[in-house]
């Protein structure tokens, strides 16, 4: 837990804090944010107090309950949290019963739906604090599927926010507890965290290593889902790595073999990269607009926005290039997606001969990448400003005439058709 500068006491839920010194008052994220805090500290003395043991007094129920009223009708986060407030409201079953299994049970999917939709606005500070905050309360309840799931989220949010070694001891700690209460399926999934941090640190060789004992083991068995994972990260490396035309196909067996929609709209995402590496960009803008608009997560929507600026500056096409620019730029991003952004931006420039403006955007890349240990993109922002006039972005055709298609991307294609008719684009 994070303590405050001169204190040796924790201070709890540090990152709504944060959040709201950064955030202008009497706003809807200001309400939402205060909110969330109270309902937060409500929970603590609850949970502390064995769960209801000793019930919130009438003026703390109503402290919360004022705070909420404050939060928009239509925000889920306020039903969310009311919903949290009268389960705390309840007296306590009786210790063993049923009654209190299920009680904590229902405690414990309003907290994690809460740190979902967190996520869903890329508030990762946030979800992190809600989902260690939901880490203590699985253990204190014997709850080991929410222990181990709120761990891997942990170990997300740390990634997401760019905090690789943070990242690296929440997966280790996950593989731990999995191992300890044998359960197989979360023991995977950090061995599929660890691949993840390898691809970030640019360690191509290892991860692809990783992934593919992983589909070895999920060959057989039960664990669909994880091996849909392991195939949309293959995929990523394979292409990463050049062997595009496998990515794609790899891409798109995981999207069949998915039925998670966060990981399906995230597979979508980078069969679209794929396609645009294969230089199928009419494809590639299928995938994109399909993610774009459709895709729950905030993140995901601005890389496809991210990605489809690139096809615009790759056609020439500069008022569509500077209409995605200034999209995504209104817009705070995590640190990898808001490295992809300068540089995609900066290569933009170049095409368009803005260099200038392409030197601070690859200095503002070699900035964040710096910062967070994304060692890929250092590299190539220090290379690109030794000459930015030379820079030429990649992916660049040299010739008018389009690539050949196999028959097994031609069934990539038309899936991808369908889908953005389907989405009504």
């Amino acid at each position: 837990m994070i303590m405050h500068p001169g204190s040796r006491l924790p201070l709890p839920h540090l990152a709504f804090l944060e959040a709201l010194a950064n955030c202008e008052e009497d706003t809807s994220r200001w309400h939402a944010l205060t909110a969330g805090y109270a309902a937060l500290q409500l929970f603590d003395f609850w949970a502390e107090h064995d769960a209801g043991a000793i019930l919130p007094s009438d003026l703390e129920l109503r402290r919360v309950r004022k705070r909420l009223e404050l939060v928009e009708w239509g925000d889920p986060v306020r039903r969310c949290l009311l919903h949290l407030v009268e389960v705390m409201e309840r007296p306590k079953p009786p210790r063993g019963s049923e009654d209190q299994r299920l009680r904590s049970y229902e405690t414990g999917r309003i907290l994690a739906a809460y740190g979902k939709l967190l996520q869903y606005e890329s508030s990762w500070s946030l979800s992190r604090d809600v989902y260690e905050t939901l880490v203590t309360f699985a253990s204190s309840v014997d709850d080991d599927e929410r222990l181990l799931d709120s761990m891997l989220m942990v170990a997300f949010c740390h990634r997401m926010l760019g905090q690789l070694d943070e990242a690296r001891e929440a997966y280790s700690v996950l593989r731990e507890t999995a191992t300890t209460l044998e359960s197989e399926q979360y023991l995977l999934l950090s061995e599929l965290g660890f691949s993840k941090l390898a691809v970030a640190r640019g360690n191509l060789p290892a991860a692809a290593g990783m992934l593919d004992r992983i589909l070895e083991e999920t060959r057989t068995g039960d664990h669909h889902n994880v091996r849909a994972k392991a195939l949309m990260d293959r995929a990523r490396v394979a292409m990463q790595l050049g062997d595009h035309s496998s990515a794609a196909l790899l891409g798109h067996e995981a999207f069949e073999c998915s039925t998670d929609p966060f990981d399906r709209d995230r597979i979508l995402l980078n069969i679209g990269m794929t396609l645009t590496h294969m230089g199928l960009w009419t494809e590639a803008r299928d995938a994109y607009m399909v993610a774009g608009a459709t895709a729950q997560e905030v993140t995901v929507r601005r890389m496809a926005q991210i990605n489809l600026m690139e096809l615009a500056y790759l056609d020439q096409n500069e008022i569509l290039f500077e209409q995605y620019l200034r999209a995504v730029a209104v817009d705070e991003l995590p640190p990898y997606v808001e490295t992809v952004y300068h540089e995609t931006r900066a290569y933009g420039l170049c095409t368009f001969g803005r260099l200038d403006e392409a030197t601070f955007a690859f200095r503002r890349m070699l900035d964040v990448a710096s910062r967070h240990g994304l060692n890929e993109f250092v590299f190539k922002a220090e290379h690109a400003l030794e000459d930015v006039s030379r820079v030429t972005p990649p992916l660049v055709r040299t010739t008018r005439e389009e690539p050949e298609r196999s028959a097994a991307i031609f069934a990539v294609a038309d899936s991808l058709s369908r889908l953005r008719e389907h989405a009504g684009l």
